[in-house]
């Protein structure tokens, strides 16, 4: 019995409500329906254009990326051509220069020859002349002549 009384009560409340609301209550609650299916249908299209939009980014993304790698990739080989052009004229500086500093130690030899022979020379004059002085013993003021004349010589 309990039941039926609590039934009977749902259904005088409801028609109290009707006699009290009548049209206005249905009418509120079709609006709320109404609203509650647009925006659901909002929220669902909302959710789809986001979801679109971050796949776009993704793509984009990913676009981006592969070009970056690709500019990477452009990049290090440029760097790796411009690394070996370097060494190449590195190389042919070391040769360059290894060329000039033979040719000056070639110079500096044959001019040390040369040295040593031009000094030979006047050695052996030397001698020849201080033998002959010896020989002849010849005076200070001859002596002098022929010294100055020497020094002359080594000033060449």
């Amino acid at each position: 019995m309990a039941s039926t009384d609590k039934i009977s009560e749902v259904e005088n409340l409801s028609r109290i409500r009707d006699i009290l609301f009548g049209e206005d209550l249905q009418s509120i609650e079709q609006k709320i329906g109404v609203a509650k299916d647009e925006n659901s249908f909002a929220f669902k299209n909302l959710k789809k254009e986001l979801n679109n939009s971050i796949k776009e980014i993704g793509i984009l993304q990913k676009d981006k990326f592969k070009e970056l790698d690709g500019n990477l990739k452009s990049y290090n080989e440029t760097q790796k051509s411009i690394i070996v052009e370097i060494k190449r004229d590195i190389i042919k500086i070391e040769n360059t220069f290894n060329e000039k500093i033979k040719n000056i130690s070639d110079k500096i030899s044959n001019a040390e020859s040369s040295f040593n022979e031009i000094i030979k020379q006047i050695k052996e004059e030397h001698n020849n002349y201080v033998n002959m002085l010896s020989d002849s013993k010849i005076d200070k003021k001859v002596l002098a002549e022929i010294l100055i004349e020497a020094a002359s010589k080594l000033n060449k």
